[in-house]
């Protein structure tokens, strides 16, 4: 269960917070977020099986971040994953991404997409319908954008309490938030981060945009049961 939460105009400082925590079974093969090669270059864990990415971003500022949402999929579906990595590789503004994916969002299982193209933040789905998104705090996880789920509340609450105390940013306060193992419904996966031998959290992602256009993303990555792995980080300025 993927839990994804976001900041959007809500700080002076910092017009974009997204905090990310990506569960997925411990075997599948998978890279921590580095360079990849190819034009416009994109940063971004790799799905070494499929070959696309959870979330990432470009030197132009340009975001893309996905959950899975449950439900039958189609067949011949194309993988969810090539979804950010598509926004990433090409030029198209949030509102022309999601008047496109309008047309191809049934070609792919249940999922839920966030997209920022620098300028203007937007959610896709294909069970629920696509929309810009002004300023506020959300957060979304397997189902409905901000459903009422103590996981997806509890993250959203904490981001929005530092967004309005104008505070500077906590990375590793909000790293330490992704990593909270403790059950909100009694069961392993009611929790922000997904403690499992076989199945679990397998990355924690911070990305900060500040008003003066530099990026900040941090990754922190986990094997099995929850151990730590490498954190990896990055800083580069938006161009233009």
């Amino acid at each position: 269960m993927c839990l994804i939460a976001w900041s959007w105009l809500r700080h002076p400082g910092y017009p974009l917070v997204v905090l990310a925590n990506r569960d997925e079974f411990h075997a599948r093969p998978s890279e921590p977020a580095h360079w990849w090669p190819g034009e416009p270059p994109l940063l971004a864990g790799r799905d070494l099986e499929a070959g696309g990415t959870w979330l990432g971003v470009d030197r132009r500022g340009r975001l893309g971040a996905l959950t899975n949402r449950s439900g039958e999929k189609p067949p011949g579906a194309a993988s969810r994953g090539e979804l950010p990595v598509g926004f990433l590789r090409g030029d198209h503004d949030t509102s022309r991404a999601l008047d496109r994916l309008d047309n191809q969002a049934g070609g792919y299982a249940g999922f839920n997409l966030l997209l920022f193209d620098g300028g203007q933040l937007g959610f896709a789905s294909n069970r629920e319908p696509a929309k810009p998104l002004e300023s506020g705090t959300h957060a979304m996880a397997n189902a409905a954008l901000d459903e009422s789920i103590p996981k997806v509340e509890t993250l959203r609450e904490r981001l929005e309490s530092w967004a309005r105390s104008a505070a500077e940013p906590e990375p590793e306060e909000w790293l330490d938030w992704l990593a909270d193992p403790r059950p909100l419904q009694g069961t392993a996966l009611s929790a922000l981060f997904v403690h499992g031998r076989e199945y679990g959290t397998r990355a924690s992602t911070v990305v900060i945009y500040d008003a003066a256009r530099g990026v900040q993303v941090i990754e922190r990555g986990f094997a099995a049961a929850g151990r730590e792995l490498d954190t990896v980080r990055f800083e580069f300025e938006r161009t233009p």
